[in-house]
C-alpha cells in the first residue's frame, strides 16, 4: 500500500476485488491525476484497435459483468479477485475504431436525448402538482 499510481483520462480502471460487481469504469476529465492502489490497475487503450469511448458502453453490459464474475474466484465473503490474466483474455465484439466511434457517438447522441427527456418529465410533474395545488385549494403556491 506504500505505491500509488496515477490514473490517466480515459484509462481503464478495475476494481480487482469488486469487478464482478461490476467495479470497473473510465476515468473521466476530473477524475485525472487521481492515485489508486495497486488493487486498482489501470489499462491503457491501444486506439488502433479500441477506443474509451466505446469501452464505455462495453463495460455495463450484463454480459460483461457476467464475464467478470467468471474471471473472479470465489472468496471470503463477497472477497473475489479477479484473474488480471484472464481479464487480459476476455472476448469482446471488436469492430474497426471507425465503427467503434459511430457507435459511441450514436449511444451518446441517445443517452443526451434521454436526459432530456428527463428534465422535461421533471418539469411536467412540477407543472402538474402546482396545476393540482390550483385546483384543490383555489390557492396559487409560490416557491
Amino acid at each position: 500500500m506504500t505505491t500509488l499510481y496515477q490514473v490517466c483520462k480515459d484509462d481503464l480502471i478495475v476494481n480487482i476485488t469488486f469487478a464482478w460487481e461490476g467495479a470497473i469504469a473510465i476515468v473521466k476529465e476530473f477524475d485525472e491525476d487521481a492515485l489508486v492502489s495497486h488493487r486498482f490497475p489501470t489499462f491503457v487503450f491501444n486506439k488502433n484497435k479500441a477506443i474509451s469511448d466505446y469501452f464505455k458502453y462495453i463495460i455495463l453490459q450484463k454480459r460483461f459483468i457476467f464475464m467478470l464474475g467468471l474471471i473472479s474466484p470465489g472468496g471470503a465473503g463477497r472477497n473475489r479477485v479477479l484473474n488480471q490474466k484472464d481479464f487480459i483474455k476476455l472476448n469482446v465484439a471488436l469492430p474497426s475504431v471507425p465503427e467503434q466511434q459511430k457507435i459511441a457517438d450514436c449511444l451518446n447522441s441517445l443517452n443526451n436525448e434521454i436526459e432530456l427527456l428527463q428534465k422535461k418529465n421533471e418539469l411536467l410533474k412540477k407543472q402538474k402538482q402546482g396545476l393540482m395545488q390550483v385546483l384543490l385549494t383555489g390557492k396559487v403556491r409560490v416557491n
